[in-house]
């Protein structure tokens, strides 16, 4: 009796073990996956970062472009008046 009572409980045992070995692989699978997503976001967060900085300086060289002609047709301008009143 006691014989059959212990086959039962290690039959148990080894469902349970299989059970377990079946969680711990899906964990493993998991913590896999979130690895690579987690190398994946960074990446992609790395990529726009770099896009940002670039579309910053585009935006800063067209603001330096603007005020860089401004100042050239003002000076420009003023240059131009000088000289056509000291001609005159």
């Amino acid at each position: 009796m006691e014989n059959s009572i212990l086959c039962k409980e290690i039959e148990q045992i080894k469902e349970d073990l299989k059970t377990h070995e079946k969680r711990l692989n899906n964990i493993e699978q998991d913590k896999k996956l979130q690895i690579f997503q987690y190398e994946t976001i960074m990446k992609a967060m790395s990529e726009m970062k770099s896009d940002i900085k670039e579309i910053k300086g585009q935006s800063s060289k067209k603001f330096d472009l603007i005020i860089s002609t401004i100042i050239t047709a003002t000076l420009s301008s003023g240059i131009t008046l000088i000289i056509a009143k000291i001609l005159k």
